[in-house]
């Protein structure tokens, strides 16, 4: 199971393999900021499926923006074709 790291300091939440690992990196994040309240907890399976579907999505995307550019440059070919 994957831990992650929850701490209002970072911008992101890192994840580690075990619990062990996690704890020392709040620990260490404490000494660094005191007043930070650090915790460790479980990672959900289910992010790992959310994290794909973000991902394909994202990729289906760009598959339709490179798709947008080359109708648009075929347009712009057969416009030039056009016009000679």
């Amino acid at each position: 199971m994957k831990w992650i790291l929850i701490a209002s300091v970072l911008n992101w939440q890192p994840v580690y393999d075990d619990q062990k690992t996690c704890q020392l990196a709040a620990e260490e994040l404490k000494k660094v900021y005191y007043q930070e309240v650090a915790a460790c907890i479980p990672k959900p399976n289910t992010a790992d499926e959310t994290e794909e579907k973000v991902d394909r999505l994202f990729e289906q995307f760009l598959d339709m923006v490179y798709e947008l550019q080359q109708l648009q440059k075929n347009e712009q070919q057969e416009l030039d074709n056009s016009s000679n």
